[in-house]
């Protein structure tokens, strides 16, 4: 996935993470070998590599995804969350050139690529239009839950009044958000921010991505008080096979418990060819 990498050594010193004591900012980690150099593997640096190419070749990525990826497969909207705000003014100037073959609704990575005050702005901008639009706020909770080489890690990116802080700014300003969870405590994280700003409501539909394939049934009750939508991924029985830190996906268990479960592809983040709804739903 987007949450692991293999970087040669001119990358690693492009990013500043070459060096022992360079700090990783995104809380990832760097593998070194037993001398302490870094060997290459790394995790969560998908928000610091640079986008390959130009803003004519994003324009064409743009448009030939659309078509031949989600058009052919029967997909109308997509979800989206842009590397940076000027993917955003390049994929609205597609939209004002009537280029979008499907509908698209962003979600800002905070603080990543925009903070609360700027995705409100952005968000003020775009209200207007059915076809490109403002979703909502994206926050990674923790990131692949393992080391980049399948050994389990709680790699938590907040602190619990830290996340619960910033998801009742963000409900407070109107902003639906997406609490990304990889492991059953980035689950319970989420859990307990949605609840601490809903009260059970969860009015904005607050939503805990992949929540369904992580969330440990004990923590049913907790999830189920706090409102908030679970969301599973079903390729990722497929995907993530062989992988030790891979899901529980107790969907069935989720369904019987009341609790709202929905279904993401997450397929640019992962498996592009998993973008099939009806794949998604056989599944």
């Amino acid at each position: 996935s987007l949450h692991v990498a293999s970087l040669n050594t001119a990358a690693l010193r492009r990013l500043d993470l070459h060096d022992a004591d360079s700090p990783h900012p995104f809380h990832g980690v760097v593998h070194r070998d037993a001398d302490g150099r870094p060997t290459g593997v790394v995790t969560e640096v998908f928000m610091m590599v640079p986008s390959p190419g130009d803003d004519a070749e994003f324009d064409d990525s743009v448009r030939r995804h659309g078509r031949g990826l989600f058009s052919a497969a029967g997909t109308t909207t997509v979800l989206t969350m842009p590397e940076n705000l000027h993917q955003v003014e390049l994929q609205r100037a597609l939209h004002e050139r009537h280029e979008l073959t499907v509908r698209q609704r962003y979600y800002l990575i905070s603080p990543g690529v925009a903070g609360l005050a700027e995705a409100a702005r952005l968000r003020a901008r775009e209200q207007t239009s059915d076809r490109f639009s403002f979703g909502g706020i994206k926050v990674f909770v923790n990131g692949c839950g393992h080391d980049g080489l399948g050994k389990p890690l709680e790699d938590a990116k907040w602190t619990q009044d830290e996340l619960t802080a910033f998801v009742t700014e963000a409900d407070r300003l109107g902003m639906q958000v997406w609490l990304h969870s990889l492991t059953a405590e980035g689950v319970r994280m989420a859990a307990r921010s949605v609840r601490s700003t809903t009260q059970g409501a969860n009015r904005l539909r607050h939503r805990i991505e992949h929540g369904g394939d992580f969330l440990d049934v004990v923590d049913l009750p907790l999830v189920a008080s706090s409102g908030a939508l679970m969301v599973t991924t079903p390729q990722f029985l497929h995907s993530m096979t062989a992988d030790a830190t891979g899901p529980r996906a107790p969907a069935r268990t989720i369904l019987e418990s009341g609790v709202p479960l929905l279904g993401g592809t997450d397929s640019t983040g992962t498996v592009p060819s998993s973008v099939s709804i009806l794949g998604n739903v056989a599944t």
